[in-house]
């Protein structure tokens, strides 16, 4: 509770440029504050009066890393052009698979900036690196990604395990920003699946294994 305190996390964040002795000290304890401390990174990054204080929370979402993704990839809803870019290039660093299927929608989407879908095919290639999903559209990606939710796949587990919920993120377009949506923990999985499902179908109306793989995740939950 103490590390996902609101305003615990907006101070170490504030301390990241004072000193390099401040910026460890505030990337531990932001480490503890995990995917929590996002929707506050991202207020720092979309405020042009902190310029100075930005590359240093990209450098701390980058070492950061996993925890961060699951917000971080639903934070790509952004219409800034310049922080969508900027998330982008952060989860390529990071190099975490599960944020593939949202980048490679946005590298074959038709209406997105020429940056957008350039920084998104860096992306891609940086985090698959042997070219295995060269073949592979967006929305099978998210499907793929649904099944391993469902499936229980390592590496599609709750963060926090051990807990009674785990949050859910989802883009608020009136914030400009993330939320989280605490779900319980025994059907974090098959609440992810879903959603997986819902944006495979988003991207391919047609495709058939998304509907089943919705409607297998809503009995399981």
């Amino acid at each position: 509770a103490v590390a996902r305190d609101p305003q615990r996390i907006k101070a170490e964040i504030k301390s990241l440029g004072e000193s390099p002795r401040a910026f460890d000290l505030g990337l531990e304890r932001l480490r503890d504050a995990g995917g929590f401390a996002v929707p506050y990174y991202i207020e720092v990054l979309k405020d042009q009066n902190q310029q100075s204080l930005q590359p240093y929370v990209e450098r701390v979402m980058t070492q950061v890393g996993r925890p961060l993704v699951p917000a971080l990839v639903v934070a790509l809803d952004t219409d800034n052009t310049g922080l969508k870019v900027t998330l982008i290039n952060t989860l390529g660093q990071i190099g975490y698979a599960q944020a593939l299927p949202e980048l490679m929608a946005l590298e074959s989407a038709a209406n997105a900036p020429a940056s957008v879908r350039q920084a998104a095919a860096n992306a891609v290639a940086r985090i698959d690196t042997q070219n295995l999903l060269a073949n592979t559209s967006a929305a099978q990606a998210f499907l793929n990604m649904g099944k391993n939710y469902l499936n229980r796949v390592p590496g599609y587990q709750p963060l926090h395990p051990d807990e009674k919920t785990n949050p859910v993120w989802l883009y608020d377009t009136s914030l400009a920003n993330v939320v989280s949506v605490a779900v319980p923990t025994a059907i974090y999985n098959d609440v992810k699946a879903q959603h997986s499902a819902e944006q495979a179908l988003r991207l391919d109306s047609k495709l058939s294994e998304a509907i089943s793989l919705w409607l297998a995740a809503d009995m399981k939950s």
